[in-house]
């Protein structure tokens, strides 16, 4: 158990019934464990000077550590923050500090899933940047959103805009420039990425460089577990919405959520609304019409889905068996 507690005019943090040293402020909301709950952090403030205390070691200090940037690794063995010292901000990493910047951008620095890189974008003067490894990628007048890397570690994301156009930076390349775009992901064997971007007044899904139709709507592009298909939303002028699973358009619905591939990868379930009821999706086959779906679509294997659904006030589990593959 760890916690803070205060002492005359000090502050300290009891862990296992044992005190830290007494310093004159500590963070709030900066004290927690690592993933793997082996290790303590947080900030806290002495003489007028902030420093991050990693395992009851204090760190180097400076002028102001940002709320919310304290942050370890996901194997636990680093830690990351954003440090202040003047006027200027630079991402500081296992005690060391990188470049110093105007401005080193909210929520990050961000490592990577190995924990062996570390991301971030920073502002120097009127542009952006990305940092990777503390190495400047290009220019841009905006960024947008955070950066993301691939699940394998070796890739990263992020959008920017340069002028009136937005584009998807991938590993310091910029794509083709669009008047938005959003949301880029990546396939889980991390080959592969998609994202939604605005084209005049229409909207398309782009994977891998390769735009699909445009429609009034398209969103949330979702890839297999074995990378190899993309399903998404899109929705044209009459208001009624459809899924398109590998360019290929489904059945039209009022409303559709909770999108999912089965774990072969072989099948599309959804739910969707028609009117007042409420449908299960498989497949592009519907299920009969429910009064309201509760739970969520699971698909136990990959030939068997299940949700919980109302009808006439009573709620039932429904499993829906896939009886041949496509």
């Amino acid at each position: 158990m760890v916690y803070t507690a205060k002492q005359g005019e000090k502050w300290l943090v009891v862990e296992d019934e044992k005190p830290s040293p007494a310093y004159d402020f500590i963070m709030a909301g900066t004290l927690g464990f690592s993933p793997d709950s082996q290790h303590v952090a947080y900030v806290a403030k002495q003489g007028g000077k902030y420093f991050a205390v990693v395992d009851g070691k204090p760190g180097p200090t400076c002028d102001k550590i940002e709320a919310g940037t304290l942050d370890f690794s996901p194997d636990s063995q680093h830690v990351a923050y954003v440090a202040q010292q003047g006027l200027k901000q630079s991402v500081v990493v296992d005690d060391k500090s990188g470049p110093a910047y105007d401005k080193i951008d909210a929520g990050i620095p961000i490592f990577s899933p190995d924990s062996r890189r570390v991301v971030y974008a920073a502002m120097q003067g009127d542009k952006w940047l990305v940092m990777v490894d503390e190495k400047p990628g290009p220019t841009y007048d905006e960024m947008w959103g955070r950066p993301i890397f691939s699940p394998d570690s070796q890739h990263v994301a992020y959008l920017a805009r340069k002028r009136e156009k937005y584009s998807v930076v991938v590993d310091g390349k910029p794509g083709s420039t669009y008047n938005r775009t959003i949301s880029p992901v990546f396939s889980p064997d991390s080959q592969h990425i998609a994202y939604y971007v605005e084209q005049g007044y229409m909207w398309l899904v782009v994977v891998d460089g390769k735009s699909g139709p445009a429609f009034e709507n398209a969103y949330n592009p979702v890839f297999s577990p074995d990378s190899q298909h993309v399903a998404y939303y899109a929705g044209n002028q009459n208001d009624k919405w459809f899924v398109v699973v590998d360019g290929k358009l489904g059945t039209e619905y009022d409303k559709i959520s909770d999108l999912v591939f089965s774990p072969d990868s072989q099948h599309v379930a959804y739910l969707a609304n028609q009117g007042d009821k409420r449908l299960v999706v498989m497949d592009g086959v519907a299920s009969p019409a429910y009064d309201m779906i509760k739970g969520k679509l699971v698909f136990d294997n990959p030939t068997i889905l299940h949700t919980l659904v109302v009808r006439d006030n009573t709620i039932y589990r429904v499993e829906l068996t896939i009886t041949e593959t496509k």
